[in-house]
């Protein structure tokens, strides 16, 4: 959806869009590069189900401030830059510990499937979002998606931690 949006990104932060992957996307691949390093080492000393949901927090609220915060100042992009950077390192605290919680309770032998319907149903689940993209955003505009959708990754971190909070009472209970 990222590279849908591109083009009215780009004419939102004030940037040629030729420039476009140099202030876009080399920010939140250096934040990809620096959280991987920080993930690598933490893992196992931290819960994943908190790095999850930090990843959560962090990626909602940057696109909430992207949405917001660029609205000021003759040059939006140098608020951006930080803000893509936090984006890149909120994926990688959401995937990485993902991954690996799949890779420890899969069992070797069934792992190739459990992979591809994984990822079968996260291209199935992409489908509408991509195809709706572009027209919600020539209705609403950029600022409008880009709040809509960090709210709801903000409100998907909160459901996630109340669904946790119940099955740890639940389990509490059972003992």
């Amino acid at each position: 959806m990222a590279l849908i949006v591109l083009p009215s990104l780009a004419e939102m932060l004030k940037i040629n869009f030729a420039d476009s992957s140099f202030l876009v996307i080399f920010p939140a691949i250096l934040g990809i590069f620096v959280a991987s390093y920080y993930v690598g080492k933490t893992i196992p000393k931290i819960r994943k189900n908190v790095l999850v949901l930090a990843g959560l927090y962090l990626s909602g609220i940057a696109i909430v401030s992207l949405a917001l915060f660029t609205l000021f100042g003759k040059h939006p992009y140098l608020i951006a830059l930080p803000i893509f950077f936090i984006l890149g390192t909120g994926m990688v605290l959401i995937f990485i510990p993902l991954q690996t919680l799949i890779q420890e309770y899969t069992p070797f032998n069934v792992r190739g499937r459990v992979f591809g319907a994984l990822n079968t149903m996260i291209n199935l689940g992409a489908v509408l979002p991509l195809l709706f993209t572009a027209t919600l955003v020539d209705l609403f505009g950029l600022r409008f998606i880009l709040l809509m959708t960090g709210a709801f990754i903000i409100l998907l971190g909160v459901f996630a931690k109340k669904r946790r909070a119940m099955i740890i009472a639940v389990n509490s209970k059972a003992r």
